[in-house]
């Protein structure tokens, strides 16, 4: 779950993203993690926060349901003339080996 509030008057714009990642149902994997990464296109520049994370490696007992509940919390600024700054969630799978492998991805934007 995220939140996003825009506020500005103008040409800059403050992007305000608050939330965390819950977690994932359906992986087939007994134990996963996510990284995420907000990507920002020209024009805009982060104010506080981070532009990217990842979340703790969770092995759950109910194979497929992860819980991560890993916080985010990123105020940027910036114009919308070359696009829109977008969040990219990737999570991944940890195998018998500690070999970390992609299992699902998802790219958000915040054209509001």
């Amino acid at each position: 779950v995220v939140f996003m509030a825009l506020t500005g008057a103008g040409e800059q714009l403050e992007l305000t993203v608050v939330g965390q990642l819950l977690g994932a149902d359906g992986v087939t994997a007994t134990s996963a993690h996510c990284a995420w990464k907000i990507s920002l296109p020209s024009g805009w520049k982060l104010v506080s926060g981070a532009l990217g994370g990842e979340s703790q490696l969770d092995t759950p007992m109910q194979k497929g349901s992860f819980v991560w509940q890993h916080p985010i919390d990123v105020c940027l600024q910036g114009d919308c003339n070359d696009g829109w700054p977008s969040l990219q969630l990737e999570v991944r799978s940890v195998d018998d080996f500690a070999l970390s492998n992609p299992v699902g991805y998802s790219i958000e934007y915040a054209a509001i």
